[in-house]
């Protein structure tokens, strides 16, 4: 089985279920948890780049630093300096 066949196995469940989101096409797709979902759940994560990159292994650590780096101040709240830094949603 291919690499995208598998991947499509997982994704297309949670797609129709409107779990994921996905954005782009072909080589360029990016799946996205529904922010609708996480706002439901009121859950207020408070979490550090190492934590995310640990979850997220097949990210370079460069790409996922530049997404977080974006994200803070229009998604993201920041408590704590340099090495104590924590992310968590609006």
């Amino acid at each position: 089985m291919r690499e995208a066949d598998r991947l499509r196995s997982y994704t297309d469940k949670l797609l129709k279920n409107n779990i994921i989101g996905r954005n782009g096409a072909k080589k360029g797709t990016q799946f996205f948890v529904n922010p609708q979902l996480i706002k439901n759940a009121k859950v207020n994560l408070k979490t550090t780049i190492s934590e995310i990159a640990g979850r997220l292994p097949e990210i370079d650590l460069q790409e996922l630093r530049k997404m977080v780096y974006s994200m803070v101040d229009v998604e993201l709240i920041t408590e704590g300096a340099r090495t104590d830094r924590r992310y968590a949603l609006k």
